[in-house]
């Protein structure tokens, strides 16, 4: 590709917002193939390979993306005069991407150089970062030589920092606003890594609660609400109660059954498996409560990992 100054610009040097085109390529390809069908109806989480480290923090490398099954729920992505790809497939890979058929009935026959189609129900699914997702339009998987072609119709962003990501999030304005009147939590938040962070909604904040609290008090708040450790819905297991542990020691259950994910025996997540791009976020109805007896003196309970 040649800019108009007439130098060479590579797919590290073009951007796309805060990414380069390289990063946004390689969110779109996963590090193990991921064959669709409509027996699936739990979340898988796939990695990337994203890895570059100005953008991807998580621990074990690799951006995941978050892939749904959307069959019994309403989609939240309009349909664009366009398709584009997302790609299951074992390295080398680069070299297959190509742009997808803008009819949405293709994907069901071979494209002649070795690939076809196999199983069913994979427009059933979203892909996506857990607040801008796609609609798997393909009807079955596209078989490659090398993995599996899912056509997609929008392009996927990575995940951004938390604040970033928040900004995002309709119902978490509450925390939103937070931040911005407490502005020293921005930065702080923004440094965590390996976390999982439980963000009530408008319904469970206490606005009163938060204008009541000293400085210390609302630190231990923040920190009840986040756990060391990444948890996506699909490590909790079905009638069973895992206890996390917050950064101000506090142990939580979380228990996942028919009704869903429950926190605290009494809080539900309304929206689980949000990325950012050091962790997993999960919106919940109510708000945690601070353990103060167990707070520490060191500020470094908020700072990631590093």
């Amino acid at each position: 590709m040649n800019g108009t100054s007439g130098q060479n610009m590579t797919m590290n040097s073009t951007m796309i917002g805060n990414y380069t085109l390289k990063d946004i390529i390689s969110y779109h390809i996963t590090q193990q193939a991921v064959p669709l069908n409509s027996s699936i109806n739990s979340t898988i989480v796939a990695g990337t390979i994203a890895t570059n480290q100005t953008i991807d923090k998580f621990p074990q490398g690799g951006l995941p993306l978050i892939i749904m099954n959307n069959s019994t729920q309403n989609a939240t992505n309009s349909s664009s005069s366009g398709s584009n790809v997302v790609m299951n497939i074992r390295l080398p890979i680069l070299n297959i991407l190509q742009p997808g058929p803008t009819n949405s009935s293709s994907g069901n026959s071979s494209s002649g150089n070795g690939s076809g189609s196999s199983g069913s129900g994979s427009a059933n699914f979203t892909v996506g970062n857990g607040v801008d997702n796609a609609l798997v339009t393909n009807q079955s998987n596209i078989m490659a030589s090398n993995g599996i072609i899912h056509v997609i119709d929008s392009v996927l962003l990575p995940p951004g920092q938390l604040t970033q990501v928040l900004q995002n999030i309709s119902i978490a304005q509450p925390i939103k606003d937070m931040l911005n009147q407490y502005s020293q939590y921005s930065t702080q938040i923004n440094q965590e890594r390996n976390v999982t962070i439980f963000v009530p909604n408008q319904a469970g904040y206490c606005a009163s609660c938060i204008s009541s609290q000293s400085q210390n008090q609302l630190e231990d708040l923040v920190k009840s609400h986040i756990v060391r450790g990444i948890y996506f819905s699909s490590n909790f297991t079905m009638g069973q109660t895992t206890n996390l542990t917050t950064l101000d020691s506090t142990q939580i259950p979380v228990t996942y059954n028919s009704s869903g994910i429950t926190v605290n025996n009494t809080i539900s997540v309304v929206q689980p498996d949000i990325l950012f791009n050091g962790g997993v976020i999960h919106i919940i109805n109510g708000q945690l409560n601070a353990t103060a007896s167990n707070r520490t003196s060191s500020a470094d309970d908020m700072e990631g990992d590093d």
